[in-house]
C-alpha cells in the first residue's frame, strides 16, 4: 500500500501555542490510502468503517482507537454512520521532560516512541480497543482539551498535563497490553541507560556510555550492542537526537536564542548545531522555529 497524500503541517497546523489539535469528522466515504507528518489518534465515536494498512484489514467501532506513527501509511473503506476525532500532536513538545514519562514506558512506547527509536516496528500503526466502560471519561477529557485550545490564550501546562492523563488512560484503559510496544519491559539495564541519557541532557553531569555500563554491570560493548538491537540506533545517535530533541522544545519558546540553545545543549559551536539539527529533522533551527510560530 502506498500514500496518494500526506496529511502534514498545511493541514494540522501545529503551533507552538496549539501543540495539539482535535479534529471532529464524519467519514462518509471511502479515505484513500495516506501517511502522517505527526502521530495521529483516531477515535471511533459512533458507527464502524473498515481500516485498511500494508498488515492487513480489520473493521472498526465505537471504542476501537488507531494509533499511526508519523510515515504510517492506512485507508479507510466502506463508512457506516461513522464519525471519529483525529488528535494531532508535536511530539517534541512532549520530549522535552522524557524522564517523568520513561517511568509511564507504554506512553512512551503508544505514543512517542517512533520519535525516538529506528526500529522497524516503531513504524507499525497500532489498533486498541477501549473498554466501553472508560469511553464517557475520554470523551469528556478531549472536550476538557477542545475547551483549553479555543481559548485565547490556552495554558501549555494545563494542556500537557490533560493530554498525559488522557494517553496515560488509554493505555490502562485499553488492551494495549496486548502486543508489546517498546519501552514497556524494558531490561534493567537499558532502562538505566536511557535514565543515565536524560539525567545528563537536563544538566546533572556529562553522560558516559562507559560509566552507564558499570553501574549496569555490563560491558560497554555488550551493552551498546543491546541497545542497538532494541532500538535501532547507536547509544550516541541517540544521545544527539535526543539533544536535537530538546533543541525543539527550546525554540518555541520565542525568548531563546539560537546560540543560548547551542551552548545550553553543549554543542561545539553554532555550525555544529545546524548540521546536528538538520540531520534529525531535515530543517534547520531558524527554519524550524519559523514553521511551528503560525498565525492562529
Amino acid at each position: 500500500m502506498k500514500a496518494t497524500f500526506t496529511i502534514d503541517q498545511s493541514y494540522v497546523r501545529l503551533s507552538a501555542t496549539q501543540p495539539i489539535q482535535l479534529v471532529r469528522l464524519p467519514i462518509a466515504e471511502p479515505v484513500a490510502p495516506h501517511d502522517h507528518q505527526f502521530y495521529e489518534i483516531c477515535w471511533i465515536l459512533k458507527g464502524s468503517v473498515i481500516h485498511r494498512t500494508p498488515a492487513g484489514s480489520m473493521e472498526l467501532e465505537r471504542g476501537h482507537m488507531v494509533i499511526v506513527p508519523p510515515g504510517g501509511v492506512h485507508a479507510f473503506d466502506r463508512p457506516r454512520n461513522c464519525f471519529v476525532i483525529n488528535g494531532y500532536y508535536l511530539a517534541e513538545w512532549l520530549l522535552s521532560d522524557l524522564r517523568s514519562l520513561w517511568r509511564q514506558s507504554e506512553v512512551v512506547g503508544l505514543f512517542l516512541a517512533a520519535h525516538l527509536f529506528s526500529s522497524r516496528h516503531h513504524s507499525d500503526t497500532r489498533i486498541l480497543a477501549v473498554h466501553q466502560k472508560f469511553l464517557p471519561r475520554m470523551q469528556a477529557a478531549l472536550r476538557e482539551i477542545e475547551a483549553e485550545l479555543i481559548r485565547a490564550n490556552p495554558s501549555l501546562v494545563y494542556l500537557r498535563a490533560a493530554f498525559v492523563k488522557l494517553l496515560l488512560e488509554i493505555s490502562r484503559e485499553s488492551d494495549a497490553g496486548a502486543a508489546p510496544a517498546d519501552g514497556a519491559g524494558l531490561r534493567s539495564e537499558l532502562q538505566l541507560m536511557l535514565e543515565e541519557i536524560e539525567a545528563s541532557l537536563a544538566g546533572r553531569h556529562a553522560f558516559s556510555a562507559k560509566e552507564a555500563s558499570r553501574e549496569a554491570g555490563l560491558s560497554p560493548e555488550h551493552l551498546t550492542k543491546l541497545f542497538r538491537e532494541r532500538f535501532g540506533l547507536s547509544v550516541r545517535d541517540y544521545f544527539q537526537k535526543r539533544r536535537v530533541q530538546l533543541a525543539c522544545a527550546y525554540l518555541l519558546d520565542p525568548e531563546r536564542s539560537l546560540g543560548e540553545i547551542a551552548f545550553d545543549l553543549g554543542f561545539s559551536d553554532h555550525a555544529h548545531f545546524h548540521r546536528s539539527f538538520q540531520k534529525v529533522t531535515g530543517l534547520t533551527p531558524r527554519k524550524y522555529r519559523t514553521e511551528y510560530f503560525l498565525a492562529r
